[in-house]
């Protein structure tokens, strides 16, 4: 089929309104990101998954979302271990408000469950290893600790070794 003149209008359009789609996705994300960071990519996907026109995350999905995000440290966004931060890294725990939906504890990032850790710690100076579990997992909303909860706690746990001491079950500030 030839090259007509409407057909390459149609083309410029298909092009320059998929140029603003994703410029318009990446300035969500971002603005999302400046907010919540650091913040889980599927957690992300799940709420956005309406602006890639699906109802559910799929594998387009996820492909689509890999391209959007290629040289994402131009728009100020860092991908590392399935999250997106900021470059400040300035994290706190993010605790639910009440009656907000609550995020599952594979949303919560490695650096957040430790800063928790670390302000306890810190206005304790020595804590009980289960009582610190306890108290972050309640503040998160949980009502018990499962398996994927104290798992994911020992490894944020870790993320402060070079801080902390761990004897036994008790732990403190490394002096």
């Amino acid at each position: 089929m030839p090259q007509t003149m409407e057909n390459s209008l149609s083309h410029f359009w298909k092009i320059k309104c998929l140029f603003l789609w994703k410029s318009t996705c990446r300035l969500h994300i971002s603005e999302i990101v400046k907010i919540e960071a650091p913040l889980s990519e599927e957690w992300l996907l799940k709420r956005t998954v309406t602006m890639f026109g699906k109802t559910k995350v799929t594998n387009v999905v996820k492909q689509e979302f890999d391209r959007l995000m290629l040289r994402s440290e131009k728009f100020g966004i860092k991908r590392k271990r399935g999250f997106l931060y900021t470059p400040d890294n300035k994290y706190v725990l993010r605790v639910p408000a009440p009656g907000s939906e609550k995020r599952e504890i594979k949303y919560i990032s490695l650096e957040e469950l430790a800063v928790g850790m670390w302000v306890i710690i810190q206005q304790n100076v020595t804590v009980d290893k289960e009582g610190l579990f306890t108290t972050i997992t309640r503040e998160l909303g949980f009502q018990r600790m499962g398996e994927a909860i104290i798992e994911r706690m020992n490894a944020a746990l870790a993320e402060l070794n070079s801080l902390i001491v761990v004897d036994g079950n008790n732990i403190s500030l490394r002096t």
